[in-house]
């Protein structure tokens, strides 16, 4: 080997050695440092029920609408209701969506799926995830009623087929016993209820 040659190699090794922190700073995969830890995630919900009228949508719920629509699409049915329709309801405080899912109450695959999706165990074991993230308080589909206060306990129930055909556990779930229509049941659209804080903040994390 020429000894120019020889320079030259050793010139470019030192570059490599030079470089390398750097690019294992700006690419984590490359060396061996630690993987990233997870984002803290909020608490569940807590039991949050309407006791004022401000029906104006919150700026968190307008997101989670948005969210929703993005991901999943359907169509919205609404965030806020006159407060003097009706009983006890987050809408009269812009903290609650009804959202559509195509094809309901026909086809009930979408709506399961994106509650699954939303009640999910994320990569780092942490369960209902995306319902902490977005402050869920509770949420009313196809019958069934879900509640953060009841999850974080570990406590509820599911129909079998429902859990095997969707990935779901059964903690926070129960019947909803109101009977009627699809709507009055809840088979044509999930109702989301977020938490005081969510409704105004959400995403939480």
């Amino acid at each position: 080997m020429s000894p120019a040659l020889y320079i030259a190699l050793a010139a470019l090794a030192g570059a490599a050695v030079a470089l390398w922190p750097k690019m294992a700073k700006a690419s984590p995969g490359l060396g061996f440092g630690k993987a990233k830890p997870a984002a803290p995630l909020p608490a569940y919900a807590p039991a949050d029920n309407q006791n004022t009228c401000d029906p104006t949508p919150k700026p968190g719920t307008v997101r989670f609408k948005e969210h929703m629509l993005a991901r999943y699409g359907g169509q919205s049915w609404g965030i806020q209701r006159d407060c003097a329709i009706g009983g006890t309801s987050e809408h009269k405080e812009g903290r609650a969506l009804d959202w559509h899912p195509e094809g309901s109450p026909g086809e009930m695959d979408v709506g399961w799926e994106a509650v699954a999706e939303l009640l999910a165990t994320d990569q780092f074991g942490r369960p209902h995830a995306e319902a902490r993230r977005w402050g869920i308080q509770y949420l009313v589909w196809d019958r069934q009623f879900w509640s953060a206060k009841n999850a974080a306990a570990g406590k509820g129930n599911l129909p079998a087929a429902i859990k095997e055909r969707y990935g779901l556990d059964g903690a926070g779930w129960r019947p909803y016993s109101r009977r009627g229509n699809a709507t009055q049941e809840h088979r044509d659209h999930v109702h989301v209820s977020l938490s005081r804080d969510a409704g105004q903040n959400a995403p939480l994390s």
